[in-house]
């Protein structure tokens, strides 16, 4: 099994990696506005599509966890959302632009509703508060990331562009989890 802080790093990746594409769409939203034609409300709508998703993936995740396998499902959502970061940048409509949203928002609710068992379970107990804490910094660090790479990238490529790059950072996140992240066990004591 890999020593727990690797763990911890692995999945601020993982975080960094959703992060990217999903605030990727903040920064890149002027071109887009512009190639659609939307106003100032249908672009809000739009950017909050992921939320939407995301909040209603968790419960839905959490119990896919219990039932199915904690790492599979943060495997499966870090590999849906780069085909979701994929799919919006080839997104040619409106309505297939909100789709792979609401998509990138499904797949990016299979994280956190089962990486904190996998934090859990793999720290040891004195030092499962802070891995929680570190491996949580991985939001923040990819808002910044995302909003900065993004709106870098965005003034030398088309935003599809930035999007079909930024489907390649959860597919590293993937293999390493699989690589190297164990599987907790299904079932502990009320006492653990």
């Amino acid at each position: 099994a890999a020593p727990y802080g690797f763990v911890w790093a692995i999945l601020v990746y993982a975080w960094i990696a959703n992060y990217l594409i999903r605030m990727a769409l903040s920064a890149l939203l002027p071109p887009i506005m512009a190639e659609f034609g939307l106003p100032y409300a249908q672009a809000g709508l739009l950017s909050a599509a992921v939320f939407y998703a995301y909040t209603s993936m968790q419960l839905p995740a959490g119990a896919l966890g219990d039932r199915l396998g904690r790492r599979r499902m943060v495997i499966a959502g870090v590999l849906l959302s780069a085909g979701t970061s994929v799919f919006t940048g080839l997104a040619g409509t409106l309505t297939l632009l909100f789709a792979a949203r609401l998509a990138t928002g499904l797949s990016q609710g299979f994280l956190f509703s089962n990486d904190r068992v996998i934090i859990a379970a793999t720290t040891p107990r004195g030092r499962i508060a802070l891995g929680q804490g570190i491996s949580f910094s991985g939001p923040g660090l990819g808002t910044t990331l995302g909003l900065m790479l993004a709106g870098y990238l965005g003034t030398l490529l088309p935003w599809r562009h930035v999007f079909l790059l930024f489907s390649f950072p959860p597919l590293l996140a993937a293999l390493m989890i699989w690589r190297w992240i164990p599987e907790p066990p299904r079932s502990t004591s009320a006492a653990d």
